[in-house]
């Protein structure tokens, strides 16, 4: 007595639909997300909060251009791809840039709690300008 049923023809279908189906969402976000990286929007709270993860977003892509390529959605690995190649150029000079080598003028930022004007502000003043 066999106690796992077999697995019908349309069930099978109907798991490599929903497989094709997810991969290819997976795809187009991608896509959408390497156009935006390379839009340089930089939109209202939701949308950096969403940007600062795009590290995650190039692992997702490879996970989505293998699933595309093990399903043979041509075309969805072929956008999987793409973005896979956009979000990496993008993520990769800041994952080996060195603050060493850095241009520019130095900005040094100091905070100070004045607990509620109790604090002497010549003596703030002071101290920033002898250590700045």
């Amino acid at each position: 007595m066999d106690l796992v049923p077999a697995r019908t023809a349309s069930s099978a279908g109907w798991s490599r639909r929903l497989f094709v189906t997810a991969t290819w969402l997976l795809a187009v976000a991608c896509g959408l997300w390497a156009g935006l990286r390379l839009s340089g929007v930089d939109g209202p709270w939701p949308l950096p909060v969403l940007l600062a993860v795009t590290p995650w977003a190039v692992a997702l892509a490879g996970v989505t251009l293998v699933g595309a390529v093990v399903t043979r959605a041509r075309v969805a690995a072929v956008v999987a791809a793409a973005g896979m190649l956009v979000l990496a150029a993008v993520v990769v000079p800041r994952a080996w840039g060195s603050a060493d080598h850095r241009d520019g003028l130095t900005l040094r930022v100091m905070t100070a709690n004045l607990h509620i004007g109790d604090a002497d502000p010549a003596t703030i003043v002071r101290w920033c300008v002898t250590t700045g």
